[in-house]
């Protein structure tokens, strides 16, 4: 690890791997407009990339405000709660029917899955990064088919170090902004258990020996 680096730093490296990982294999370049599904810890990594490669329009979903205004503090163009709202709609909207370029789904929701095959456009890049329980799900693949929807899985974001490591000591992300809880080591039940729980506020808890 560089010595510039904090050990929060060094410690959000592969999280935000998994993001550039993604970003990569999406293809994402300037001037697309990207959504990204699920505003935790690996979505708000996923829109750090998607900017770092130039994006210019970000949306993010969650169901979570607070999450949602991190998202925005991260630097996302919008945001939408979908309880509140309808996001294919939404969308549509916000892109003036152009839909997005590339849809990246990280909550690991099936139906945030199906949902992102009506978002993304002719042509367009769904990645799938969130990880879900059940090895089927249902998916509209006659949609992806028609439209011409190229759909990427993602899962190793070793091979992006090296990018991450780029955006970290370049200054452009703000570790502290994502590490919202530090505990000693020998409290990590008590941190899995507010992870669990999705206790507000709580994105990314750091631990210390």
């Amino acid at each position: 690890m560089p010595s510039a680096l904090t050990f929060d730093e060094g410690a959000l490296v592969e999280p935000l791997s998994i993001g550039t990982y993604a970003a990569a294999r999406a293809q994402i370049t300037a001037g697309d407009k990207v959504l990204i599904m699920g505003a935790g810890p690996v979505g708000l990594m996923c829109l750090i990339a998607a900017l770092t490669r130039g994006a210019t329009e970000i949306y993010a979903v969650d169901v979570f405000n607070w999450r949602l205004n991190k998202a925005k503090e991260f630097g996302a163009t919008d945001t939408l709660n979908a309880k509140d709202e309808d996001v294919v709609e939404k969308i549509r909207e916000l892109t003036k029917g152009d839909y997005v370029d590339v849809t990246m789904e990280t909550s690991g929701s099936p139906e945030a899955a199906a949902q992102s095959v009506k978002v993304t456009r002719r042509g367009g890049t769904i990645a799938l990064v969130g990880l879900y329980d059940s090895v089927q799900i249902q998916y509209p693949l006659l949609d992806v088919l028609m439209k011409e929807i190229s759909v990427v899985g993602n899962y190793d974001g070793a091979h992006s170090f090296p990018t991450s490591l780029q955006i970290m000591e370049s200054g452009r992300f703000d570790a502290k902004k994502m590490i919202t809880d530090h505990l000693p080591l020998d409290e990590i039940e008590s941190g899995f258990k507010m992870m669990e729980k999705k206790k507000e506020g709580v994105l990314k808890i750091q631990l210390h020996p």
